[in-house]
């Protein structure tokens, strides 16, 4: 094999790589992505039913919402439910993401069933216009502006949290109010793994342009049962005790909400110059993927003891924008920029031809 015809083969493995690297940058920088995972199973001898949504991401430039459930679909009864949803939205202004879900078991047989949920939301890299040089201030706080309206839970964002409306049961409990995280009591006698009913909430948000990194928050909150919480990183801080007030009572009963519009502090970017944004929500009970009875179910799930429906609920909205007039927009690649690569790739192999004859 020829020197030139040696090169012409490196050459299109250059190009190749080329193209391979471009559209691995196209898979992963989506504006906003929203995952989620549903999972409810019961035994009723000599079956176990289970009904699931695996983890799941889903990614949009400006704007997704998923909303799933899961029912073990028993003849006789239906003893486990679960529900996830999430949204994010890239608005002229800033980016909204919604992470939230419930799940519920029923009263009486079959006693032995679980359920698990969880939901985040995610984004990537976005850059905000203005004038040449100008830096442009953005805030970060829970729920959303005024200015773009009331928050709830059903419909897409900014202003709804994912919720699917047409997937709601008329047996099914209520949903959770926004900006919010609430259990049930966990009555004794019954048997479960422990951390089974903990509810989790994570937040994350910092932003890098070029060296310079902002962290706005970064922390992670617990709530077991027996009254015990756990506060990780920034909720262990007391600029943001009044983020999340919460009644953990040790019979696992919890009352908690979200302070709406909870100013966070803020973070200046450079007009015109892309910007990574790590703003990542994410709300889960128990481990949030799979709460498998297998082979051997009782006494891992047994539930001999339940006067009254058990059931774990939560939902976070927050956003990160600016009020300065800026427009703000995700960055991807554009089109053209495959079409270039492609007619590279194409000369490139035209070259190895005429120096392979």
């Amino acid at each position: 094999m020829s020197t030139a015809f040696r090169g012409g083969f490196a050459a299109i493995r250059l190009c190749t790589a080329a193209l391979a690297g471009l559209l691995a940058l196209v898979e992963t920088s989506w504006g906003v992505s929203v995952t989620t995972s549903t999972y409810a199973t019961q035994n009723s001898p000599p079956t176990t039913v289970t009904a699931s949504s695996p983890l799941t991401t889903v990614s949009n430039p400006t704007s997704i919402s998923r909303s799933v459930r899961s029912d073990e679909t028993s003849p006789t009864t239906n003893a486990a439910h679960a529900q996830a949803w999430g949204s994010a939205t890239v608005t002229s202004s800033g980016v909204t993401k919604s992470a939230s879900g419930n799940g519920w078991l029923n009263t009486g047989a079959p006693t032995v069933k679980a359920e698990t949920w969880s939901s985040s939301a995610s984004g990537s890299q976005y850059i905000v216009n203005g004038p040449p040089g100008s830096n442009v201030p953005f805030q970060f706080q829970s729920g959303i502006p005024s200015s773009l309206g009331s928050l709830h839970i059903i419909g897409p964002g900014p202003d709804g949290t994912g919720y699917d409306i047409t997937q709601q049961s008329a047996s099914d409990i209520p949903l959770p109010a926004v900006l919010s995280m609430k259990r049930t009591a966990i009555p004794t006698g019954n048997t479960f793994p422990a951390n089974a009913f903990d509810l989790n909430f994570s937040l994350d948000v910092e932003v890098t342009q070029g060296v310079t990194t902002t962290s706005i928050f970064n922390g992670q909150i617990t709530f077991g049962l027996n009254g015990q919480t756990t506060r990780v990183g920034d909720f262990q801080n007391s600029a943001f005790a009044n983020l999340l007030i919460a009644d953990n009572q040790p019979d696992g009963t919890l009352n908690a909400h979200f302070t709406d519009q909870f100013q966070f502090p803020g973070a200046s970017v450079q007009a015109n110059v892309p910007f990574d944004l790590t703003f990542i929500a994410s709300m889960k009970m128990g481990d949030g993927s799979t709460a498998d009875l297998g082979s051997a179910a009782s006494p891992n799930f047994s539930f001999l003891n339940q006067p009254g429906i058990i059931s774990a609920e939560g939902s976070f909205t927050g956003t990160f924008f600016t009020t300065s007039g800026s427009t703000i927009s995700p960055v991807v690649p554009e089109p053209a920029s495959l079409v270039l690569i492609g007619i590279g790739l194409l000369g490139f192999s035209g070259m190895a031809r005429r120096w392979r004859s």
